[in-house]
């Protein structure tokens, strides 16, 4: 069976090499035409355990090569509509989108075939890319995948043993927003927090303002996710807040905050528009989400202006 791997950073590099080391699986990358992979196509992952390397040979930087059986798509929201109109040839493929909010898979369920089958999938996994040496660093073992099918139906025979090859913890829920509404109210409250108030990980439990921000978010995620027949809870978010007392949580910033550091473009609509079309659709309020997107535009607005 073909793999290709769409955005080979952190999170798609870590799929690869797994891929690559533990399976006969054929793998391929595909990155941006500026990528130093395309010159040097290694990978390393720094895991805590035994470090990995492994090489490719099936590397690209053009979304018409892909040829993947299975399509991880790791790639920022942000640039989503652009691949999935370039993606819009293929048939007959399994997309895996494993990406941060909510709704990318009815968006590329519109452009491509629909003999496509379209799964959407999270992991609470937070890993982080040296591009300089092309390594994958680990800063956690939450090696979890939760996922759903979202066009099509899946072959769990085929997609759960290759799952298992990346993840520790392969489970499979009954429909997307099963499966996308934990991690989106983790996306919501801690992305916005860490950024806004510039705290790493290990400073979302401990700072107060910034507890107070996760908790209020949580309780407009907790509300709109039961409207769609999703239980979550506070306990959930504080269990989480909890995890990062760690001390490999020092230093270590939620996505959005790396993003704006680095100059990229933030990724409020998947995030946080998606999910306030989502609390219109079902009449819930989430005033808090709403002040946050304004300040995150706000920010954006300025970083666009700035580069």
């Amino acid at each position: 069976m073909k793999v290709s791997v769409i955005g080979v950073g952190a999170v798609g590099g870590f799929i690869a090499t797994k891929l690559q080391h533990h399976t006969s699986n054929s793998v391929q990358l595909v990155v941006k035409p500026n990528s130093p992979i395309l010159l040097d196509p290694h990978l390393h992952l720094n895991n805590g355990e035994q470090p990995v390397s492994v090489s490719f040979e099936n590397v690209t930087a053009d979304l018409q090569d892909v040829d993947g059986d299975v399509i991880f798509m790791t790639t920022k929201s942000t640039s989503n509509l652009d691949i999935f109109r370039a993606l819009s040839h293929l048939q007959h493929k399994t997309f895996i989108l494993l990406q941060n909010g909510i709704g990318a898979e009815s968006q590329l369920a519109r452009y491509v075939d629909k003999t496509n089958t379209i799964i959407g999938a999270i992991s609470h996994i937070k890993v982080s890319f040296d591009r300089e040496h092309h390594r994958v660093n680990c800063h956690n073992q939450l090696f979890n995948c939760v996922y759903a099918d979202a066009s099509g139906d899946s072959s769990p025979d085929v997609l759960e043993p290759l799952l298992s090859h990346i993840f520790d913890d392969v489970q499979k829920k009954e429909n997307i927003f099963a499966a996308r509404f934990p991690k989106l109210m983790v996306s919501i409250s801690c992305n916005a927090a860490s950024l806004l108030f510039d705290a790493c990980m290990h400073q979302l439990y401990q700072r107060k303002e910034c507890r107070e921000l996760i908790l209020a978010l949580s309780h407009e995620v907790i509300t709109v996710a039961a409207k769609f027949g999703v239980t979550l809870s506070i306990e959930d978010i504080e269990n989480i807040l909890q995890l990062f007392e760690a001390p490999q949580y020092q230093g270590v910033y939620f996505s959005m905050k790396e993003d704006h550091d680095k100059g990229l473009a933030l990724e409020v609509d998947g995030i946080y528009r998606s999910f306030i079309d989502l609390s219109r659709q079902v009449k819930v309020q989430v005033p808090e989400t709403k002040k946050v997107l304004e300040r995150l535009l706000q920010l954006n607005t300025r970083l666009s202006c700035s580069t």
